[in-house]
């Protein structure tokens, strides 16, 4: 055998000692992993399914010509909800938290979640969200998708636990001329999820009012 024919053997012995190697150095997916989320693109430039209400919650009307507020009872000198008045409702109610409505007797989704938070715009509701244990993400996305369609966009999106510990999940995005819903798979912490839908009213008022706040605020630095 010549002396570059051994060379070619050797190379060869090489390569193929390095693909084995590497091969059994991949790592294996647990039985309870999922493998990563499936980035996708905007499909369409409108999305079919766009709604003007969430959880029958119009959105740019005012709240209070389409539900109550929450009935209340007094206790001594302090004032709680009247359960018993509540449950004598045929249609959900709110009670008043800062710039924000909670909303009371909400529909059942199927899916146990928090109470829904109504963002507002003035006295006018432009968004919403609520948390869902995450053990229940999956069922959350499955009604969303049944609702609304498949998500114009989805992203992955990385989480930190307490401990230090790096969770990957994915963000799933429904983005229309005026309305984005967006469910995270990961919440504010590992322990739940995220649906939050906003009109573009409230996104570009957010905007505007952050500019007022910068301008108004940036000589005190």
């Amino acid at each position: 055998m010549n002396r570059n024919a051994s060379l070619v053997i050797i190379i060869a012995t090489l390569l193929l000692s390095a693909a084995t190697n590497a091969i059994s150095a991949t790592p294996k997916l647990k039985p309870d992993s999922k493998p990563a989320p499936k980035l996708v693109k905007p499909s369409q430039p409108d999305w079919q399914k766009e709604p003007s209400s969430f959880m029958g919650i119009e959105f740019g009307r005012p709240l209070s010509e389409q539900i109550p507020k929450c009935p209340t009872e007094k206790i001594g000198s302090s004032e709680f909800l009247d359960h018993k008045a509540m449950r004598l409702l045929d249609k959900p109610c709110y009670t008043i938290l800062g710039r924000f409505r909670i909303m009371e007797n909400y529909p059942n989704l199927g899916v146990l979640n928090e109470k829904p938070t109504i963002l507002m715009a003035g006295d006018v509701p432009e968004g919403m969200f609520f948390r869902l244990p995450h053990y229940n993400w999956q069922k959350m996305l499955d009604l969303l998708k049944a609702k609304y369609g498949e998500p114009t966009l989805v992203e992955k999106s990385t989480n930190t636990t307490h401990g230090g510990a790096i969770v990957t999940g994915a963000e799933y995005k429904w983005i229309g001329k005026l309305v984005t819903l967006t469910f995270s798979e990961y919440g504010d912490t590992v322990n739940n999820s995220l649906v939050g839908i906003e009109t573009k009213r409230l996104s570009d008022s957010s905007q505007e009012e952050s500019k007022r706040n910068a301008d108004a605020y940036k000589d005190k630095l």
